[in-house]
C-alpha cells in the first residue's frame, strides 16, 4: 500500500465467517491498528458478524466488541425449521438461543442490528419461510436481510437440482410482503429491508460499495480486494484452507491467490452487477467512475429494460421495477461484458454442475482431513 496515511476509510466490516469467535481484545487491537494507519470518516460505523450461539452464551463478549468500537452487529438466524438447521450444522441455534442473543446484543449497547435469513432450500415450504420471517420480525432488529441459498461449492451441492425457480420466487414474494407489512421497507430487487426511514439497513462498507463502486481492501483468508482496474482474491479462496494464506504471511509476501487486471467494460459490468444488490444503478456514480454515461456504455441493454418495463428512471437512478425484480438474474446479465455473455450462451449447465459437485467434494474431503 502506498501513501496509506492519506487514505480515508469510509466503511469497515469485520466478517464474514465467524469473527465473533475471536476475543474482543484482538478485535480492539485490529481496530486500533487500522486507526493508526488510515483516517476514519467521523460518522462511519464499524460492522461485525456474530452467530446466535456466541451472542447468547457470551454477553461479556458482545460488550467487549462494543467497547472496542464496533457499532453495528449482524447475526445469522438463517432458518427456524429444525431439519434445515441440522443440514446447516446449526441445530443448537434454536428460538430461545436467538432471543438470548438479541438480549445480550441490545444490553451491550448496539442500536444498529441486522438479522440474516435464508430461503430457497431444497424441500423448503412456504410455511417454513413464513415461520422464519415471523420469528425474525419478532426479534425486532433494525434491518432484515434475505439471502437465497446458493449451493455452489457446498457439502449439499447435490440438492440444488431439487430447487425450482417458481418456488424460490414465491418464497421471496412472501418474505417481502411480510416484511413490508411489519414496517420493513426495500425497493424492488433490494434484499435488505430496513425499518428506519432513510436507512439502507446495510453496513457503511456495503452501502458505498454497492451505490458508488467504492474501492475496498480485503484482508484475511480468501478475501476479495477491488480497485478501479483490478479484482484480487487472497490465498485460500479456492481451497477454503488457511495454510496457503499462512505460508504467504510467513514468507513476508502479499497473500494473493489471484489478481485480475480487467478491461473497463468488465469493471463497468462488475459495478452494475453489485449495484443490483440495492435494485438500482446510480447514474452519477457510474459516470464519475468511468467518464461515460450508462446509456452510451450499454445502449442496447438500457433500451431493452425500458421498453420492457424491467427498469425505470428514478431521480438519479435506473431502478428495477417489480417486474424486473422477478427477472433479477436475467436483467443483470443484459449488462455483462460481451465476452461473458458469449461464454454463458455456450455454457453447459450439466457439465458445470458435475464439475462444481466434484470440487465441493474435494474441498470437503480436504477439510475433513485437516480437522
Amino acid at each position: 500500500l502506498l501513501n496509506e496515511r492519506v487514505r480515508t476509510i469510509k466503511g469497515f466490516d469485520i466478517g464474514g465467517g465467524t469473527p465473533a469467535f475471536v476475543e474482543p481484545g484482538h478485535i480492539a487491537a485490529l481496530i486500533r491498528k487500522a486507526q493508526e494507519v488510515f483516517r476514519f470518516t467521523p460518522d462511519m460505523q464499524i460492522s461485525m458478524e456474530t452467530t446466535p450461539r456466541i451472542a447468547a452464551l457470551n454477553a461479556a463478549k458482545m460488550r467487549g466488541f462494543y467497547d472496542a468500537g464496533v457499532r453495528r452487529m449482524s447475526m445469522g438466524v438463517q432458518v427456524t425449521e429444525p431439519d434445515l438447521l441440522r443440514r446447516l450444522n446449526r441445530a443448537d441455534n434454536g428460538l430461545d438461543c436467538h432471543k438470548r442473543a438479541v438480549e445480550n446484543i441490545r444490553t451491550a449497547g448496539f442500536d444498529n442490528f441486522n438479522i440474516d435469513v435464508m430461503y430457497g432450500f431444497a424441500g423448503q415450504s412456504l410455511d417454513s419461510v413464513r415461520a422464519t420471517i415471523a420469528h425474525a420480525i419478532e426479534l425486532q432488529p433494525e434491518a432484515i436481510t434475505l439471502y437465497r441459498m446458493r449451493y455452489k461449492l457446498t457439502r449439499i451441492a447435490d440438492q440444488a437440482r431439487q430447487v425450482h425457480l417458481e418456488d424460490v420466487h414465491a418464497q421471496a414474494r412472501l418474505a417481502g410482503e411480510m416484511l413490508r407489512d411489519a414496517g420493513y421497507l426495500a425497493p424492488p430487487g433490494k434484499n435488505t429491508y430496513a425499518r428506519r426511514p432513510g436507512d439502507s439497513g446495510t453496513s457503511d462498507y456495503i452501502q458505498r460499495r454497492v451505490q458508488k463502486g467504492t474501492a475496498y481492501l480485503g484482508t484475511g483468508l480468501g478475501a476479495q480486494t477491488y480497485s478501479h482496474t483490478t479484482i484480487a482474491y487472497n490465498d485460500g479462496a479456492a481451497g477454503k484452507t488457511i495454510e496457503p494464506y499462512r505460508r504467504s504471511l510467513n514468507a513476508d509476501r502479499l497473500p494473493l491467490q489471484d489478481l485480475y487486471h480487467l478491461p473497463q467494460v468488465h469493471m463497468m459490468s462488475k459495478m452494475i452487477a453489485v449495484s443490483f444488490y440495492f435494485g438500482a444503478i446510480d447514474l452519477i456514480a457510474f459516470y464519475e467512475k468511468f467518464g461515460i454515461t450508462l446509456e452510451r456504455a450499454f445502449p442496447t441493454a438500457v433500451e431493452f429494460v425500458l421498453n420492457n418495463e424491467l427498469m425505470h428512471y428514478d431521480d438519479v437512478h435506473l431502478r428495477l421495477t417489480r417486474r424486473g425484480a422477478e427477472q433479477y438474474n436475467g436483467v443483470i446479465a443484459l449488462f455483462y461484458a460481451p465476452s461473458i455473455q458469449r461464454y454463458l450462451l455456450e455454457f453447459d449447465p450439466e457439465r458445470e454442475f458435475n464439475r462444481q459437485a466434484a470440487v465441493a467434494e474435494r474441498i470437503a474431503s480436504r477439510n475433513d482431513q485437516s480437522d
